[in-house]
């Protein structure tokens, strides 16, 4: 698979990185530890976070959610504080973000474009730590006009930094970072992304969601998944990649999404599952007019049938057929 290796995204990272500010990498474990940490007690803090800073060979400062997001502790995302900019916990974060991408494009359509993503983003700031680590809390508290059980905004997931940004904007994202002046990750397309903080530093504040941005934050996975799957194809394919901006595979995936959720209605036993949606998404990033084309109707219509293969399942020979 022709993808950027990690050499590469380490000397994208430090050419993007402000030399003069420290560095703090944003790690998730909700899904497990990116490193081993060995035998430890989860519920004793103290040896926990020994533990994890013995793994990463550097400091670690916790990010405390609020009490209302209702997550055992051991589970919050924290932060790794490496002393120099080029600190080999800086490299190893690199080397885990692109095995996890490579993971989610593996098996192209006929995959499921799903990865752990445990490698948040590279922070820096100027400011104390722990009022990074607070502000940080803050935003990952969700703040919505909608009426809804979800209270965990996930922001450790570089994956759902990604998407709020384009359904926010940045100039609405970067006014909130507040202490943060610098917010790197590794995006979609396999670059290294960053938004730079233009609010007040001194009066941090996290974005209240609209019920319409709501409703397009929830497809964020499908998303994510789509593009995975298409890209991860192209991959395969040695072909060039739908485009090497973020912004751009966004707009190009979302419409692919929405054509496949409608889809769903018509054609319920086809389209059952994520795994089908995101399989139509797919072929309508490669294929744009694939369910017009009489190939691509005749396996919808067999799709469709009960008892039959979904769209998943069908994937890939629907792409070998409709490209024929």
């Amino acid at each position: 698979m022709h993808a950027p290796n990690a050499s590469w995204i380490m000397e994208s990272l430090t050419q993007a990185l402000d030399w003069a500010q420290p560095l703090y990498i944003l790690i998730d474990p909700i899904a497990g530890e990116p490193v081993g940490l060995g035998e430890v007690d989860v519920a004793d803090r103290q040896a926990l976070q020994a533990a994890r800073a013995r793994s990463w060979g550097s400091e670690i400062l916790d990010i405390k959610l609020p009490s209302r997001i209702d997550l055992p502790e051991h589970l919050h995302p924290y932060l790794v504080m490496p002393e120099q900019l080029n600190a080999p916990c800086v490299q190893l974060s690199c080397d885990l973000a692109q095995s996890e991408r490579e993971t989610a494009l593996s098996g192209g359509v006929g995959g499921t474009g799903q990865s752990v993503h445990r490698i948040g983003a590279w922070l820096q700031s100027g400011r104390n730590p722990s009022e990074v680590a607070e502000h940080l809390a803050q935003l990952m508290r969700l703040d919505t006009e909608v009426r809804t059980k979800a209270s965990y905004l996930r922001l450790a997931d570089r994956r759902a930094f990604a998407w709020l940004r384009h359904v926010l904007g940045d100039g609405v994202l970067s006014a909130h970072m507040g202490p943060i002046g610098r917010w790197l990750y590794l995006g979609a397309s396999g670059e290294i992304e960053h938004l730079v903080c233009h609010g007040d530093s001194n009066r941090p504040s996290r974005p209240r969601i609209t019920a319409e941005q709501w409703g397009l934050l929830e497809r964020g996975p499908l998303v994510h998944r789509a593009l995975a799957r298409a890209l991860g194809q192209l991959a395969m394919d040695a072909e060039p990649p739908l485009a090497s901006d973020e912004a751009i595979l966004f707009q190009l995936a979302w419409p692919s999404v929405k054509t496949a959720v409608a889809a769903a209605s018509t054609h319920p036993n086809a389209l059952q599952t994520d795994d089908d949606l995101t399989a139509w998404a797919s072929l309508t990033l490669l294929l744009p007019h694939w369910a017009t084309d009489p190939c691509g109707q005749k396996f919808i219509a067999h799709a469709a049938q009960a008892d039959t293969p979904t769209m998943h399942t069908l994937a890939t020979d629907v792409r070998l057929a409709c490209k024929a």
